[in-house]
This record gives structure tokens, C-alpha cells and sequence, in this order.
């Protein structure tokens, strides 16, 4: 029972990286499609946007999800 456990854990590991290496690709995907369409943009400033943020007030701020 133990071992399936784990094996459970090492799948769910697995995936949770595979989605965040799609969210990181679409994320330089995105920004690379926003450099061309507005090449005059600060990169340091898009540079922090995120999918785990969101805007409050005017600012960039983490998206912490709600404690389980």
C-alpha cells in the first residue's frame, strides 16, 4: 500500500512540473508575441507579469491562493 502511495506522489510530481514548464513556455511565448506587437515596451517591465499575480490597486501583487 506504501508503495502505491508513493508512486501516486512521484505521478503527481510529475505532473505539477509538466505544468509548470507549460506555464513558464507560454508565458515567454506570450511575452515574445508582446514584443512584437509593441517593441517600444519597458522588457524589464513586462518581464513582471505573471499568471500567479494579479493587478490590485494599479499593482502586480502575488495571487496567493486561499489555505486549504
Amino acid at each position: 500500500m506504501e508503495d502505491l502511495k508513493t508512486s501516486q506522489k512521484d505521478e503527481l510530481a510529475k505532473l505539477k512540473k509538466g505544468c509548470d514548464d507549460q506555464l513558464a513556455k507560454m508565458k515567454e511565448d506570450h511575452a515574445a508575441e508582446v514584443k512584437i506587437i509593441f517593441p517600444d515596451l519597458d522588457e524589464q517591465r513586462l518581464g513582471e507579469a505573471d499568471a500567479k499575480k494579479r493587478i490590485e490597486n494599479g499593482k502586480l501583487i502575488d495571487d496567493v491562493p486561499p489555505a486549504e
